[in-house]
């Protein structure tokens, strides 16, 4: 069993992680509801199989998807136990995994240098930004309390700069002429546009410092200046756009999502019940139409927090 795991785990270098993940959950989840014995000659059968089709294939991780299946499907050959749900989670794992390559893929096609170097046939047909664009349009406007912070929340905004500096405009982002001297292109900002970029210390200063430091990946001994910026009073009420979903777990969205729908659910038959409304399916049916924007505003919460738990896992 042991020499059979360790083959299953260096069956793809590039998919180590996922590969690690149904090893575990084969030795944590299935080995002790199992015949040892079946159980090992499964996974010898599986690891020749598959080795022959990463030789013939190259590396892809549809592989473990269907190494996944076949150990569900054929789980009466070496247990009584129902397996099913056990490989749900390795699926839904590998799921995620497949996730992060293509938003990893998005945001290499990004980079206007690393564009170059694929056929056009191979480019997404819309890329990260237009698929922001498409959630700021379609998700953000439905529930915008979801997404949207108020500006004043951030009490201590950052920029901090190598070298030492004195003045004031000195700590602002490069201006547009500078921009396309130097040539400075990153995947967001194109030289003919201008960003200020600044870090939230809204968990004391030392924070938004020690985040500043790491974006300009500083060393010991190099000198920076670190600049406070105040918002506005005029811009107070201002709100912006929280993309930042990396402290939230998946788990933390479906249980929202599943709670606010068992609370709809829980509202609806009690206006069905405090109207008298006739349970017929004709009259339920209305009554669950007349909460079609509560039910939408649920969705597109869903659809976009999973959207920024994904990017901001791949990206981070």
């Amino acid at each position: 069993m042991i020499f059979e795991l360790d083959k299953l785990e260096k069956l793809m270098p590039s998919y180590a992680e996922p590969l690690r993940f149904l090893s575990k959950v084969i030795r944590n989840k299935v080995w002790g509801v199992s015949d040892e014995k079946r159980l090992a000659k499964m996974l010898n059968v599986c690891n020749w199989l598959y080795s022959l089709l990463v030789e013939v294939a190259g590396e892809h991780i549809e592989i473990i998807e269907e190494y996944v299946n076949v150990l569900d499907r054929k789980s009466d050959k070496y247990t009584l136990t129902n397996l099913n749900k056990t490989y749900d989670n390795v699926r839904a794992h590998i799921a995620v995994c497949k996730t992060g390559d293509m938003v990893k893929e998005h945001w290499k096609q990004l980079n206007p240098y690393f564009r170059k170097e694929y056929a056009r046939e191979n480019l997404f047909k819309k890329d990260l930004i237009e698929i922001l664009d498409d959630f700021f349009n379609n998700i953000v406007s439905i529930c915008p309390n979801e997404f949207l912070v108020p500006l004043n929340n951030y009490n201590c905004l950052l920029r901090g700069r190598k070298k030492e500096w004195k003045l004031r405009d000195d700590l602002l982002p490069p201006s547009i002429e500078c921009a396309l001297q130097n040539n400075i292109i990153n995947r967001w900002n194109l030289p003919s546009k201008r960003y200020l970029y600044l870090a939230i210390g809204n968990c004391g200063i030392e924070n938004g410092e020690k985040v500043c430091l790491e974006e300009m990946r500083i060393r010991a001994g190099d000198i920076v200046t670190i600049a406070n910026f105040d918002i506005n009073k005029l811009a107070s009420n201002k709100k912006i756009i929280n993309l930042d979903f990396d402290n939230i777990s998946r788990q933390d969205i479906f249980d929202f999502m599943n709670a606010t729908e068992k609370a709809q659910t829980r509202d609806l038959i009690e206006e069905i019940y405090v109207q008298k409304i006739v349970p017929t399916k004709e009259n339920i049916k209305e009554q669950v139409e007349s909460h079609t924007k509560e039910t939408t505003a649920l969705a597109c919460s869903f659809c976009g927090k999973l959207l920024l738990k994904e990017i901001c896992d791949t990206i981070f």
